[in-house]
């Protein structure tokens, strides 16, 4: 995970979207990518829960945080989170998350609960993490576009 980390980091520093004042549409984008994942369990698709790591990591490092050392600390919770709560329960998270922004609030424990909670979403699925990031990294880090007021976009989105 922690490479993985530093790769995905390596790719959203060249891709321009670490810049400070970003974190409101990296925020918007972990919506969109949760959103994704529960959309393609609904309908009984794969689901690529990588994604919304993809985005909790750029998030992280816009609010001066370390993903890999938060994801760590996370195992704790890992041991005593009821593995039947679901995908609701990220969604809780993802709101405290966006009052820690809004108020400018330290948001560590929250993205700490965060990542706990989409591990436990891992485990409902059958899904590893590690090999769920490593997915998301492989599909992204030859992607082609541009960063436009804080967001990337595919380039196949910009034809559109």
């Amino acid at each position: 995970m922690e490479e993985l980390t530093k790769k995905v980091l390596a790719w959203a520093l060249a891709k321009g979207l670490l810049l400070e004042g970003n974190q409101f549409k990296q925020y918007a984008k972990c919506i969109e990518e949760l959103g994704e994942f529960c959309e393609a369990h609904s309908t009984k698709k794969s689901p690529e829960l990588g994604d919304i790591f993809v985005t909790l990591i750029i998030l992280s490092a816009q609010l001066g945080k370390s993903f890999y050392s938060m994801y760590k600390r996370s195992e704790v919770l890992d041991q005593v989170r009821d593995v039947f709560k679901g995908e609701l329960y990220v969604y809780e998270s993802f709101s405290h998350l966006a009052e820690c922004l809004l108020k400018e609030k330290d948001a560590e424990q929250t993205i700490i609960d965060l990542i706990s909670k989409v591990r436990t979403m891992a485990k409902l699925h059958w899904l590893n993490p590690d090999i769920a990031l490593n997915n998301a990294y492989e599909k992204i880090k030859g992607r082609a576009g541009k960063t436009v007021d804080g967001r990337f976009i595919k380039e196949e989105d910009l034809k559109n």
